[in-house]
């Protein structure tokens, strides 16, 4: 049988909710925040506390983050006393991608996202396997958020961390890739607050119009879906774009630009000095032609079992399931597979889903 999560309930108002998350898991939440300070030393060659002052003193995220996503600065500041950690460590420890980016470290293969319409009385699914660093491992969770006068939101995240991808009460799913192809900046709103703004949404059109109506920090793609089907927008510097190349009512993404031309310098001068190479690097072009590939297997017959399986899938040099080797490489952190019909439901797994299996979370 699989191994649950922990899994814990926050309520009141954001403060509380953060600080709900800090005492409930306070434990977890300051060995997360020690491994990834460690992390930030061993990478950058600097003591963590100059590298977290100097990387908030070089960007400046909260205006978007006040303004876009209210409630949530709020959030890290309870979720910060809850645990007993630093609040500009717990800030930067919510910057993932940002610090990727604007760090000076561009990790572009990791995440493999899967969205398909409902058919037939079957549901809609939002699907990813989150590749992260294998520092993180072992502090998978997942976070009940009751919200008042809004949809309730559940994340499957590392401890202390306010979300990496979810799902909410109305029946709104939320996956997430990197593309660090895409043009960035050190302002506008971080990713993992993009990702809660976007399950505050009661509808997919809602979430499609706040994701292109946001000001983004870091190139991502955002897969969403509801009982109505899935949409996928690739977000930058420049704002959305919309990829909408679906296969037998499925959409895939991967970590390469399908949609945007918003380059950084670096990828522009690379694409101009190869115009006919295809677009992505192997691995995340050969995830994602897997994906396709099995999901073809079953035209117009594609359920959460058979994603699950796609998402635990492996490959002799680019498996869509990644393993974890130490805590230095990336590894499926975790896997969630969201049916998005009736009462939603989410399949989260801990770690590599081949070998942990999924657990079921309800609200």
């Amino acid at each position: 049988m699989p191994t649950p999560l922990p899994f814990i309930t926050v309520s009141g108002s954001p403060f509380d909710q953060g600080l709900g998350h800090g005492s409930q898991l306070k434990d977890l939440v300051q060995r997360a925040v020690w491994m990834w300070r460690e992390q930030v030393a061993r990478v950058y060659n600097v003591h963590a506390d100059r590298f977290i002052g100097r990387f908030l003193d070089a960007t400046d995220f909260k205006p978007a983050i006040r303004k876009f996503t209210p409630g949530l600065m709020e959030e890290v500041e309870g979720l910060a006393k809850g645990a007993d950690v630093d609040l500009e460590a717990m800030l930067a420890f919510q910057l993932m991608d940002e610090v990727w980016m604007n760090g000076n470290r561009a990790l572009a293969e990791k995440c493999t996202a899967v969205g398909v319409d409902g058919a037939e009385g079957r549901p809609t699914i939002v699907a990813q396997n989150m590749d992260i660093e294998g520092f993180r491992n072992g502090y998978q969770v997942v976070v009940r958020h009751r919200i008042a006068d809004a949809p309730d939101q559940m994340v499957l995240t590392c401890a202390g961390l306010i979300a990496t991808t979810g799902l909410n009460s109305a029946g709104l799913g939320v996956c997430v890739n990197a593309l660090t192809q895409l043009r960035y900046k050190m302002k506008g709103l971080p990713v993992a607050f993009v990702v809660r703004g976007l399950l505050g949404q009661s509808s997919l059109d809602e979430a499609a119009a706040f994701v292109t109506d946001v000001e983004h920090a870091t190139g991502q793609n955002y897969l969403m879906g509801d009982s109505s089907g899935v949409r996928s927008f690739e977000c930058s510097e420049k704002g959305a774009a919309e990829y909408d190349e679906k296969r037998s009512g499925a959409l895939v993404h991967t970590n390469h630009p399908l949609a945007s031309s918003d380059y950084t310098p670096q990828h522009s001068e690379y694409v101009d000095a190869h115009p006919n190479a295809p677009p992505g690097g192997d691995n995340s072009r050969t995830r994602f032609q897997t994906a396709h590939d099995l999901l073809a297997q079953r035209p117009g017959a594609v359920d959460p079992d058979w994603v699950k399986a796609i998402l635990s899938s492996g490959h002799p040099e680019h498996p869509i399931c990644a393993p974890y080797l130490d805590v230095a490489s990336h590894h499926t952190f975790g896997s969630v597979v969201m049916e998005l019909a009736g009462d939603p439901v989410m399949h989260a797994s801990a770690g590599p889903p081949d070998l942990n299996g999924y657990h079921e979370y309800r609200f």
